[in-house]
Parts: structure tokens; sequence; C-alpha cells
């Protein structure tokens, strides 16, 4: 029912209730998907609860992937999940790069979050520029 009512006006709420529900059922992979439906939505609960599902699952890999594609396409304030996530991964992306390229296509907060990485990593001078 809650994955029919995601069709309707409140559907992101709709695929949050319908994850949580397959996720006591053990059913993650499905509660999974509904998470990252309701995600694309712009429910941001429901990114952390995609993440966090997948991590326990073992899909870091799968996790940093899907949450830098969300970083791409959608206006979502998931920069700091993304980061930590390409992180962790050890996913194959320069991430500063990464969130240069992203500031150059007018991702908000990409540009600043990308000075504080090189900061970190002893690049004070390139970060000040």
């Amino acid at each position: 029912m809650y994955q029919r009512a995601a069709g309707g006006a409140a559907f992101a709420a709709a695929r949050r209730r319908a994850a949580g529900l397959l996720q006591k059922l053990g059913r993650t992979e499905e509660a999974v998907d509904e998470y990252k439906e309701a995600a694309v939505q712009g429910h941001l609960f429901s990114v952390h609860a995609a993440v966090e599902l997948m991590l326990s699952q073992g899909q870091t890999d799968t996790a940093a992937a899907w949450i830098k594609q969300l970083a791409e396409q959608t206006d979502l304030d998931v920069l700091d999940t993304a980061i930590a996530l390409l992180k962790q991964a050890e996913h194959d992306v320069d991430i500063t790069q990464w969130l240069r390229d992203l500031a150059d296509k007018g991702r908000p907060g990409a540009l600043g979050r990308a000075a504080d990485l090189m900061q970190q990593d002893g690049r004070a001078e390139e970060a000040a520029d």
C-alpha cells in the first residue's frame, strides 16, 4: 500500500515508510531501493538511511558511487556525506577535483569544501587561491 501511495502527493514519505517496513521484514535490497527513490525525490533522511543500509551490507563501493551520482544529479545537500563515503571507500576519484568540477557546474558549497580538503592535505596556498 505504501508503494502504491508513492505515486501520490506524499510520494517521498510513502516511499520512506515502505522502506522502513521492508527493512523490518528483512527485505534489505528492496528497502535500499525505496530509500533511494525517496532520496531522489528530495527526502534527505532517506539518503542517510540508504547509505547506512548499504554499509551494513558491506556495499561501501556501491554506496560511494550512488552518493556521488546523487550529489551530481540533485540539489540535495549530500556533499559532506559523499566526501566521507568516498574517503571511506577509497573510491577511485580525486575528491578535490570532483568538487571543483561540481563547483564549475554551479553546485553551491562544492568549492568551499574542496578548499577545506586542500587545507587538510597541507595545500594551504592552493586552498587560499
